[in-house]
């Protein structure tokens, strides 16, 4: 069940690995979710980290304390800090991202397609009688998120070990998971 070459190969390049374990909902395109290990040790030294754009929405469960995260949108800098074990940080990849990197990065990256985001998003809005609108992600970065920790805590010992896996797990794991995100940090609007 790993993740099929394409976004988590690129995805584990653009951190300085050459690969990274990593678990994928089937699917015949694009999983509409993923998630990986990044580990990166200290002494690579600090890194600079262009994503391109991707129909995607990253989770990033920081499970160390990271010196320092900084986030660039459009050439400033959009937010800067350290990140505890513990927390989250949740990056809209529509318009791609700038990330420079300080210490140690050890991390589960939840990769979520943008369609499935939604998907679940609309069937929530019709479940509550409101028109199903745009969905808007807000999460300060470093947010301590005890759901997130204990999810990835569920998926982790899965990544060195998949075949323990049932096939069904991953795509309870992503609903569990775009379902918290949704309600904890989802802000909606007219669609346009």
């Amino acid at each position: 069940m790993d993740a099929p070459s394409g976004f988590g190969d690129r995805l584990a390049r653009n951190f300085g690995l050459a690969d990274a374990p990593s678990l994928a909902t089937p699917s015949a395109e694009q999983p509409r979710f993923a998630v990986m290990r990044i580990a990166r040790p200290i002494e690579a030294g600090p890194l600079k980290l262009e994503l391109p754009r991707e129909d995607k929405i990253l989770v990033l469960l920081f499970l160390v304390d990271l010196d320092r995260l900084e986030m660039r949108r459009t050439g400033h800098v959009a937010s800067a800090q350290p990140c505890a074990g513990g927390s989250i940080g949740i990056f809209d990849l529509a318009d791609g991202a700038s990330f420079s990197i300080q210490g140690q990065l050890d991390c589960l990256v939840f990769a979520i397609a943008h369609h499935a985001m939604r998907g679940l998003a609309d069937r929530i809005a019709r479940l509550h009688a409101h028109r199903p609108s745009s969905l808007h992600l807000h999460c300060p970065l470093g947010c301590l998120d005890p759901t997130v920790e204990q999810i990835g805590l569920a998926v982790l010992p899965l990544l060195h070990s998949p075949e323990r896996m049932a096939p069904a797990f991953l795509d309870h794991i992503g609903l569990a998971l775009i379902t918290h995100i949704i309600a904890a940090y989802g802000r909606t609007g007219p669609d346009h």
